[in-house]
């Protein structure tokens, strides 16, 4: 009946219900069968609700899922993919519109679950992926292999193009960034991706936004650690990326950096 209804029609996009979405949520709660994979068609459900976009339809957002609904999409977005391919598989669909399904159900739930829907999965690319839905919110605590993924010396580039273990990289630098914390700001200040020794932009972008963040919290010391990796200089890399964001901090809070036009003055100069 599911199969029927969503795989190739759009009903439900059609009506425009408030009804629609609920309605939707409950049947993904229904989709059990001890022996039969309903992945599928949970897939298609999640694909429909995507295409409800009429006002009435996204008043149905409003009414909280069923517990039979969200421990479903649980099952689904905190499952093993399996696989570390470069490509998308069934699996890797489901686990993802179980997420986004999740994220415009409201369900907070999902922000403790990084350790079974990323350390235990196989996939850096769903890693990557599930990092990046995370990304959107604050996280109370950093994942300590998140912070390993940014720190350890890693380098891209001739001899070494692996996009998937990149696109990690570049979004555990993201996670830490919009948790505008000081362990994630340390972490990305002592960042490890390069290119040929030189830092990558994103990593960059990371550290300035991170310290940006904390700035505007009146954690206004992260400014003597940005100047220290300039002056100290304790790799090419990181010291340019802490001149990026020093520059940044100037354009917004140049007060801040008054007290430190001794020391990056003469360390200007030198670089």
């Amino acid at each position: 009946y599911l199969s029927a209804v969503f795989g190739m029609g759009h009903i439900g996009p059609n009506c425009n219900s408030k009804h629609v979405v609920p309605t939707m949520l409950r049947w993904i709660g229904r989709s059990v069968d001890e022996e039969k994979d309903l992945s599928l068609e949970r897939y298609r459900i999640g694909l429909r609700l995507e295409e409800c976009v009429r006002p009435r339809q996204l008043k149905g957002w409003q009414e909280v899922p069923t517990p039979a609904t969200v421990g479903i999409l649980k099952q689904d977005a905190c499952r093993d993919t399996g696989q570390d391919g470069a490509w998308m598989t069934k699996e890797d669909r489901t686990k993802q519109i179980a997420w986004e399904t999740l994220l415009r159900a409201g369900h907070s739930g999902l922000l403790h679950w990084f350790d079974p829907a990323v350390v235990q999965e196989k996939s850096r690319y769903m890693q990557k992926t599930v990092m990046e839905h995370l990304s959107c919110f604050r996280l109370e605590q950093l994942p300590s292999i998140a912070l390993e993924w940014i720190t350890e010396e890693y380098e891209y580039g001739v001899g070494n193009t692996d996009g998937q273990e990149l696109a990690r990289r570049m979004a555990a630098a993201r996670l830490a960034s919009s948790s505008a914390s000081r362990p994630g700001f340390e972490a990305l200040l002592s960042f490890g991706l390069h290119s040929k020794g030189r830092a990558m932009m994103q990593s960059v972008y990371a550290l300035t936004e991170a310290a940006l963040h904390l700035i505007r919290g009146c954690e206004t010391e992260v400014v003597d650690r940005l100047v220290e990796a300039v002056v100290q200089q304790p790799s090419e890399r990181q010291s340019s990326a802490a001149a990026y964001a020093i520059e940044r901090v100037a354009q917004t809070s140049p007060s801040l950096l008054v007290d430190h036009a001794g020391h990056l003055v003469p360390a200007a100069v030198d670089q």
